[in-house]
């Protein structure tokens, strides 16, 4: 087969081993000009971008689908969180918040606090409920202060 059939058959494996989401994803499949072996990237707006370089020299499209299907299922946590993302209109705003609750490792209660504080000027309702429902970690309630 020749490349371009092989780089389309990849792309339809990779793109239907993705959950449904609102907004589809993005795939695209090339050679890496480093190595020349298979790169899929996955790119949605609810998503900083992923990409799986297959990193083998001459390996063949169902080596390539083997290994991302491999390695998509260790990602299905992350897979399903994109998809449960809104259709956004503060795209730029959410992803900032997604940015420092995984930077700082926030908690949910932390997330929605922070969203909270911001929603009413720059997020909408959708977008205000699937960070406070998908984004952070669990962790304990902190316990109150004193002068509170």
């Amino acid at each position: 087969m020749s490349d371009k059939s092989d780089a389309e058959r990849i792309k339809a494996s990779v793109s239907a081993m993705l959950p449904e989401a609102r907004r589809p994803w993005t795939v695209a499949v090339s050679h890496s000009s480093n190595t020349g072996a298979w790169v899929a990237q996955l790119d949605h707006e609810a998503s900083h971008g992923l990409a799986f370089d297959m990193g083998e020299i001459g390996a063949d499209a169902d080596a390539t689908i083997a290994w991302v299907r491999e390695t998509l299922g260790a990602h299905t946590g992350e897979l399903r969180r994109i998809a449960a993302a809104p259709l956004m209109v503060n795209v730029d705003d959410v992803m900032e918040i997604r940015t420092l609750a995984h930077i700082f490792n926030w908690t949910h209660l932390e997330v929605r606090s922070v969203v909270a504080l911001i929603r009413r000027w720059t997020l909408t309702e959708d977008e205000a409920e699937w960070l406070t429902s998908h984004i952070g970690r669990d962790a304990p309630s902190p316990t109150p202060s004193w002068d509170f």
